[in-house]
């Protein structure tokens, strides 16, 4: 492979990453979004707990917006599945 082809090569795997990256941010822009209160809804338990869940590194991952803490929904059915009890 020539230098040329090389330098070819490195851009499109660039180019490759940044549509997929593209995609990833389009499809969390479109996402459904929960706070703490709804989520503690959801599963029936105080809202708190949820908190205290999360400071002890439990729980379903999050995303920070300021000071402002969202769950998405997408997250949270993955945490559901993940946290069942198979007999």
């Amino acid at each position: 492979m020539t230098q040329e082809q090389a330098a070819m090569q490195y851009y499109m795997d660039k180019i490759k990453a940044l549509e997929k990256r593209a995609d990833s941010l389009e499809n969390r822009a479109n996402a459904i979004f929960l706070t703490e209160k709804e989520l503690g809804s959801r599963w029936k338990i105080d809202s708190k707990t949820i908190r205290n869940w999360r400071c002890q590194k439990r729980g379903p991952s999050y995303i920070k917006l300021g000071f402002n803490i969202r769950y998405s929904l997408s997250e949270i059915e993955r945490y559901e599945k993940s946290d069942e009890v198979k007999l």
